[in-house]
């Protein structure tokens, strides 16, 4: 059974050092992926209050509540996870000729669709519940803010979130049929891969460019400045991981005599583009727990006041 998209990793110098780039890179991105998960499940993602030494867990308002974004990290480290035990079994497994080399590849791109769909949605609910109102604090005080937590993510479903889920669709659709070989063995079936992964991508693009270019008004503050340059910043250095590791390894970087495939000691060009991944990571888990700290204060402050309110009203 013939696989359009593989292709084997290009094996480099590394100067002695006891794992290769690509094994090295993508298990520091599986465990990127763990951590980051883990970290903002437990401490990003929900309003604690702080009351004689006692942590007191209230409740996931849509200003703090991650859950999107702990998705999110937990389909990282399942893709990467898949990576890594294709790239760890040797360069035999990556052929088309060997199924578990095969379906690991096939697994880990429907991954990748995944991981691209949840990001998307992820930048949606931050454009449109992450206000961050500092200068209005009162339009904030009433019952129903606190009646919409987490169950908006399912709540608020529009047109754009749909169309999102069109693009994840038509993605993965063209991942699986990819094996067979009567639909997909001529080049322009490949490009077409190529050409939905990248389309795939242009909402978080979008998104991002609306995020950050989102100024001060009477009635909105949004992200700092420097949550706002993590989340470019990691945006830029996703893109060149829009493009599969095939185009990479057959038509960025030819295999020159004297590079063989490499653009520098130890790493190819497939390498640099996972140390870019990784470093886009890093950048939006600071624009995650950057948010959950600006909009933290403001939930405490409207608990408060809630609470004020309701021992005030009942006190006649």
């Amino acid at each position: 059974m013939h696989f359009l998209y593989d292709s084997e990793p290009i094996v480099c110098p590394s100067w002695n050092f006891p794992m290769e780039g690509t094994p090295l890179l993508t298990s520091v991105l599986t465990a990127m992926g763990l951590l980051f998960a883990i970290t903002t499940l437990v401490w990003y993602n929900s309003l604690t209050l702080h009351d004689m030494g006692q942590h007191t867990r209230i409740t996931q308002t849509t200003s703090v509540c991650n859950t999107l974004w702990v998705m999110y990290f937990l389909m990282l480290f399942m893709r990467w996870g898949v990576e890594d035990v294709r790239v760890s079994l040797g360069p035999g497994s990556h052929h088309s000729g060997s199924p578990v080399g095969l379906y690991l590849t096939l697994g880990g791109l429907v991954l990748e669709g995944l991981v691209v769909f949840l990001l998307t949605l992820s930048l949606d609910y931050q454009r449109k519940f992450r206000k961050g109102d500092y200068l209005r604090l009162e339009q904030f005080l009433r019952e129903e803010h606190y009646e919409g937590h987490c169950g908006k993510i399912v709540q608020s479903v529009a047109l754009c979130d749909l169309a999102f889920l069109l693009l994840a669709v038509l993605y993965l659709a063209c991942t699986l049929l990819s094996v067979n070989d009567e639909l997909f063995s001529e080049p322009w079936s490949y490009w077409l891969y190529v050409s939905t992964g990248a389309v795939q991508f242009l909402p978080v693009v979008v998104l991002a460019g609306l995020i950050c270019a989102a100024g001060v008004t009477e009635t909105y503050l949004g992200p700092s400045r420097g949550a706002k340059a993590a989340l470019l910043v990691g945006v830029l250095l996703s893109l060149p991981g829009v493009l599969p590791l095939s185009f990479w390894r057959n038509f960025a970087i030819p295999e020159l005599p004297f590079t063989g495939g490499c653009v520098m000691a130890g790493l190819s060009a497939y390498d640099l583009v996972l140390a870019c991944k990784a470093a886009a990571q890093a950048l939006f888990f600071v624009f995650v727990r950057s948010e959950y700290l600006r909009n933290l204060e403001q939930e405490t402050f409207l608990f408060y006041q809630q609470c004020q309110d309701y021992m005030n009203l009942h006190q006649f």
